[in-house]
């Protein structure tokens, strides 16, 4: 039998690129926690964080991203898909956008695809 074992597709629906750079995560009802920006694609980010979040959490993310010399902060709606445990790093969060303004959407895709 061929193909790929079961859950360990790639389930990201686009193009991401590397982006190591604070993160600002804000969960409802919790206090605002920084966190690693890993990468950032037009659907969605991963994040590298101190502890784990549950699938299914929704809340805001802030990041700045470099473009054409210049940085712009992206504030972004998530939802939390997987979280991973690194080891002594912490914990991998992918969270996928959940609203995005035209002006951000328009800075992720110079970002990703430059």
């Amino acid at each position: 039998m061929t193909g790929t074992p079961a859950g360990s597709a790639n389930r990201r629906a686009g193009r991401r690129r590397a982006l190591r750079g604070v993160a600002v995560v804000r969960l409802a009802g919790d206090a605002p926690k920084e966190a690693i920006a890993y990468d950032l694609g037009e659907d969605g980010l991963s994040l590298v964080c101190a502890r784990p979040i549950s699938p299914g959490t929704v809340g805001e993310v802030s990041l700045d991203v470099p473009l054409a010399g210049e940085t712009f902060t992206l504030t972004v709606g998530v939802r939390v898909v997987y979280s991973s445990y690194l080891g002594a790093q912490g914990f991998k969060v992918g969270a996928v956008f959940t609203h995005v303004d035209e002006a951000v959407a328009r800075a992720v895709h110079v970002f990703v695809f430059g």
